[in-house]
């Protein structure tokens, strides 16, 4: 008889399709934590990009500012957005975490 009659293949098969699945699995996994990961550093960009921007309304609303408290609220904001794009800045270059939000944070080596 051949060894292929002798050896029955059925556990051999279910053996293959569970290494194969779990390869899988692992494979999926790996990949969603690097996607995870993009979309947090996309996320931080972007934020950065929209506060660059407001730099210029801040700007803006400074030199035209019609009372002292105008003046002062755009002098306000325009701070809070230098403040946060030094933070972010800081930690691309030098590593540390960066919060996003209360669920996400980047964190750089």
């Amino acid at each position: 008889m051949t060894l292929l009659r002798q050896i029955n293949p059925v556990p051999l098969l279910i053996a293959i399709f569970v290494l194969c699945s779990g390869a899988l699995v692992v494979a999926s996994w790996s990949l969603g934590q690097g996607i995870e990961r993009n979309g947090i550093m996309v996320q931080a960009v972007g934020r950065e990009r929209l506060a660059a921007q407001r730099l210029m309304r801040w700007l803006l609303e400074l030199q035209h500012a019609p009372d002292r408290a105008a003046f002062e609220r755009a002098q306000n904001g325009l701070r809070q957005d230098l403040d946060s794009i030094d933070r972010t800045l800081d930690v691309l270059a030098g590593g540390g975490t960066l919060e996003l939000t209360p669920e996400s944070s980047l964190r750089l080596a």
